[in-house]
């Protein structure tokens, strides 16, 4: 039937799709490295985790909704920092001296 995929078609599909995931992840890791290397990107980096919290929506009157804001943006800044950490852990220690 034309409309009917058969399971090796869907299995085909998804290492696919998850090729192009893991493809995408592997180039964000390679530009993470890429500005840690740089002073210039460092102190983008630096910013990015300094102002991270006070540029996003905390405040709701609804507490639960308020603690997933703020843990959503705390969850980023700490993804951030342990890829540095995997990645290029080197450059950690020189972007919070140029960045105090």
């Amino acid at each position: 039937m034309p409309g009917i995929k058969t399971k090796s078609q869907i299995e085909a599909n998804r290492a696919v799709s998850s090729g192009r995931v893991r493809a995408r992840l592997v180039l964000e890791d390679e530009d993470l490295v890429r500005l840690m290397r740089a002073e210039w990107g460092r102190r983008i980096v630096a910013r990015l985790l300094k102002n991270g919290r006070n540029r996003s929506k905390n405040f709701d009157t609804h507490s639960l909704t308020m603690a997933r804001h703020v843990g959503v943006a705390d969850f980023v800044q700490v993804e951030i920092v342990d890829r540095i950490f995997d990645l290029c852990p080197e450059t950690y220690a020189p972007m919070i001296r140029e960045n105090p």
